[in-house]
């Protein structure tokens, strides 16, 4: 989500931001993944992110068709934590990264999504 960018990486996106999400909703026909990330509407009355997604959670427990299927609302939380642990360790490399630039010349091969094989796989 926007509000999971930045959080962990302190960086503002714009609506139409290229990052591939996948869709919380999982209808059938519904679009697996989305091409940009999106607002999450977190409840801003909490502070932390950890009670924010626990509300989240909570406040879609009964949809079946929501996140993963075929989980119970305590393997969602339980998933989310895990995820959120994931993205702190991302967030590490991106800010050492920041802090010490690499030569983008290099890296071409790496943001061209379309033709090293990584789209497929999302």
């Amino acid at each position: 989500s926007v509000e999971y960018i930045d959080y962990f990486f302190v960086v503002l996106v714009p609506d139409d931001n290229c990052i591939m999400t996948v869709n919380m909703d999982m209808r059938p026909d519904a679009q697996r993944v989305l091409p940009n990330a999106h607002l999450a509407n977190y409840d801003e009355g909490f502070s932390s992110m950890g009670l924010k997604h626990l509300d989240r959670i909570l406040r879609h427990m009964d949809e079946k068709l929501w996140s993963i299927k075929n989980y119970h609302s305590l393997e969602k939380v339980a998933h989310t934590f895990h995820m959120s642990e994931l993205w702190s360790s991302a967030s590490y490399y991106f800010h050492l990264l920041n802090a010490n630039p690499i030569d983008v010349s290099m890296c071409g091969c790496i943001t061209d999504v379309r033709n090293n094989d990584i789209l497929p796989e999302i």
